[in-house]
């Protein structure tokens, strides 16, 4: 049995959970996605490997979620999306969100990617180490973000990012 964890305390009366993407309700993930990137997620993303979902532990758990692939390639966790919902943006869901990311962690180790047109770079750029940006095999530029990765984690994060697909139908 998989069981729900606590992560941490935030917001008046809510916790951060995480859990098994494949016990969360997909239709509902992929509206919240939707709404928030304006693109639609490929069907494969729920089914390409282990991902976990951090979410608020309330009746309206997808007001904005994180999900993961944690220990990908025995590198780091993969922040894979990190979306909350246009009307909570600016109360600090994603902060809280992200940050429960690292807090789970004893020597927090993780690495994300975004599109180099994405209004949240500049956020992700004061919460990263570093960044580089990176151009996929299709033309599409991305930034590498990386936190508490050696130079040679770091180039393995950038094969990995470099080789993966959109998440989103193009």
């Amino acid at each position: 049995m998989i069981k729900t964890i606590e992560i941490m305390p935030v917001r008046k009366k809510f916790i951060i959970e995480e859990e098994p993407l494949e016990l969360q309700d997909p239709k509902k993930i992929s509206e919240l996605i939707k709404k928030v990137f304006g693109n639609e997620l490929r069907k494969e993303f729920f089914y390409e490997g282990d991902k976990n979902i951090h979410f608020y532990s309330h009746e309206s758990k997808y007001r904005g979620i994180v999900i993961v692939m944690p220990n990908i390639k025995d590198i780091a966790t993969y922040l894979d999306i990190i979306a909350v919902d246009c009307e909570y943006k600016g109360k600090g869901l994603g902060k809280d969100l992200f940050e429960s990311i690292i807090n789970i962690q004893e020597n927090p180790k993780l690495f994300w990617r975004s599109r180099v047109d994405r209004l949240a770079n500049d956020w992700y750029k004061r919460k990263s180490d570093e960044y580089k940006e990176y151009s996929t095999d299709n033309k599409t530029n991305y930034n590498l973000y990386t936190i508490g990765l050696s130079n040679n984690e770091k180039e393995k994060a950038l094969e990995f990012v470099k080789k993966r697909q959109s998440n989103f139908i193009e």
